[in-house]
């Protein structure tokens, strides 16, 4: 699964953060993780995960996208 970008964007604007580096300071994370998380480089961890939910309210299946598990035929 990876992060849906879009909606983290959406979600932290609403919040007042409309930069990576205002995310990454509420997250509690640096900016370069925002930045691997953006470009597609690695996903949030379950615990980034559980925190962007609670600093955004946003639920999780809204804000990753995808399925690394092949569907059963």
């Amino acid at each position: 699964m990876r992060l849906n970008v879009e909606y983290l964007r959406e979600a932290a604007a609403q919040a007042g953060d409309g930069s990576d580096y205002t995310i990454a300071r509420r997250l509690n994370v640096s900016q370069s993780t925002i930045s691997r998380w953006v470009n597609g480089k690695c996903s949030p961890s379950a615990r980034a995960q559980a925190s962007i939910r609670g600093a955004y309210g946003v639920s999780l299946d809204d804000l990753m996208i995808g399925n690394d598990i092949p569907a059963a035929a």
